[in-house]
């Protein structure tokens, strides 16, 4: 939501009642993206050093996610295991990640230009988007072994952002 300082904020809804997020210290907005069953967050803060940086909320604790050698990071999705997803920009591009406690691992889909995680469900399968050669973007999924293409039939862009533990899929968007 916008704050009344004009400010995007961070929060979350507990049965009817919305519950404001604190501010990530240092941080000149925040969103919060994603929430496993153990109430951890996951979301980006925009720093006073004019840049996006990931964080996992637990609690009252904040601890900053930001791969290593990136310019930005953006966490998007937490699953009940705790590892978390999203994407991170470097100098070779946009690439998406999995952080499993301190374990980083990019993910690149095959001959991609640029890719994004946004989703994980309990079983490790991810899903996201990824652009080709043309700038057109595609959603996938990835089962830690595979790379599956998602496109919506007819569709010129597709987008998937969300999975959950069955393997329904769900996409943001898509233009048709």
């Amino acid at each position: 939501y916008t704050d009344s300082d004009g400010q995007a904020r961070g929060y979350l809804l507990k049965g009817t009642t919305f519950v404001p997020l604190p501010y990530y210290p240092g941080a000149l907005w925040d969103m919060a993206y994603g929430v496993n069953n153990a109430g951890t967050i996951v979301g980006v803060y925009y720093g006073e050093d004019q840049l996006v940086h990931g964080y996992s909320l637990a609690g009252t604790t904040y601890t900053p996610i930001d791969y290593p050698g990136a310019s930005t990071t953006w966490a998007y999705g937490i699953n009940n295991a705790g590892t978390i997803v999203g994407f991170y920009i470097d100098a070779s591009g946009t690439h998406g990640f999995s952080l499993n406690g301190t374990a980083w691992a990019p993910l690149d889909y095959p001959g991609a230009t640029s890719t994004r995680a946004h989703g994980i469900n309990d079983g490790g399968t991810i899903v996201g988007y990824y652009k080709d050669i043309s700038g057109t973007s595609h959603g996938f999924s990835f089962d830690g072994n595979a790379w599956s293409n998602l496109d919506y039939p007819g569709a010129p862009d597709t987008r998937a952002h969300g999975i959950n533990n069955p393997g329904v899929i769900a996409g943001a968007w898509y233009e048709g």
